[in-house]
């Protein structure tokens, strides 16, 4: 027996309707006091400040999709420089402050340990984590809408290719009662799915993902764990299925794609969702979570409060590396 998992899905979409960069600033209660930050295409891409509760600064440096790009530097709230680095890419930099000691031993990596490399069927290799190198981590999960995804979403792109590859057993899905994975569905079950919904189009897709910071390579990353695809049945929303998002990367990178925004590194599917060139809203997260809820449950009657918690949460993600540097240069 197959089970098709519906809901009532409530969310806010915080989106630019234009290509022009947008400069927001945020002021909250945490810590920083506030962040001055570029939006561009619905992504975390431009300049970004944040400045502590008595006007310092505590961090500054260029944002692309949400990842580190160019030169960042940290600062603690007395002024004190503690961190400078250079990245070449999210996963590759060169570190300019603290400068390396002469007489002792250097605890910080001067540069990345790891660099980006690919395997042989072009798409980015995954450096090992291991539990007790991790020093912060968080699940989040997003909407994807079709605003400012035209790869995934121009003719029914990406549910066109899941299917073809469902059908040629070439991709497992797992059933949507849960998003843990636990249950895969038959390859009859899977066909079937697909034979009764292949006309449908998918209104949005839910993203899964981790977010943590490794000890060992010194970098935040952002893990894609699961793909769901979203669709209107009536007055319910749908859950058709989850995709293990590391059994898609293979199929994923075979599939090109054009206009990347000047992102030279985004050349296939995959690398678009590895370096993060798609738009997104955060729905849920484990940070400050203990029900498990989704946001929208904190904030039923509450629409500009949840667009605010939202906003905070991608703010968050970014400060947690900067709060690491000044951990780690104490």
């Amino acid at each position: 027996m197959m089970f098709i998992n519906k809901f009532h899905l409530l969310f806010i979409v915080i989106t630019v309707q234009t290509v022009q960069a947008q400069v927001k600033e945020f002021t909250q209660d945490r810590i920083p006091a506030k962040s001055i930050y570029t939006v561009a295409e619905g992504r975390l891409s431009g300049k970004y400040q944040s400045f502590y509760l008595n006007g310092k600064r505590k961090a500054e440096g260029e944002l692309i999709n949400g990842y580190r790009n160019g030169k960042w530097t940290v600062w603690d709230s007395l002024g004190n420089k503690r961190m400078e680095r250079v990245y070449e890419n999210p996963f590759e930099f060169e570190r300019i402050w603290p400068p390396v000691p002469k007489n002792k031993l250097v605890q910080l990596l001067i540069k990345n340990k790891y660099p980006l490399q690919y395997d042989s069927n072009g798409i980015v290799l995954y450096a090992k984590i291991f539990a007790n190198n991790v020093n912060w981590r968080h699940k989040f999960w997003r909407i994807l809408t079709p605003d400012h995804n035209e790869q995934l979403f121009s003719n029914n792109r990406l549910y066109h290719l899941l299917c073809n590859w469902i059908q040629q057993n070439k991709l497992s899905v797992y059933n949507p009662v849960d998003d843990r994975f636990s249950t895969v569905f038959s390859t009859m079950q899977s066909d079937s799915l697909v034979k009764l919904y292949r006309k449908k189009k998918p209104f949005a897709y839910e993203l899964k993902e981790e977010v943590f910071f490794d000890m060992e390579r010194l970098v935040s990353e952002k893990r894609i764990l699961g793909i769901c695809p979203l669709i209107k049945n009536g007055a319910d929303t749908m859950r058709l299925f989850w995709v293990y998002y590391p059994d898609a990367r293979i199929l994923l990178g075979k599939e090109a794609v054009s206009n990347n925004a000047g992102n030279t590194q985004v050349k296939s599917l995959d690398d678009l969702f590895i370096f993060r060139q798609f738009s997104s809203t955060i729905i849920k997260s484990t940070f400050d979570n203990p029900y498990d809820l989704p946001l929208n449950k904190y904030y039923f009657y509450y629409a500009e409060s949840l667009k605010k918690e939202q906003e905070a949460l991608e703010l968050i993600i970014i400060e947690a590396e900067n709060d690491r540097w000044l951990d780690l240069t104490n």
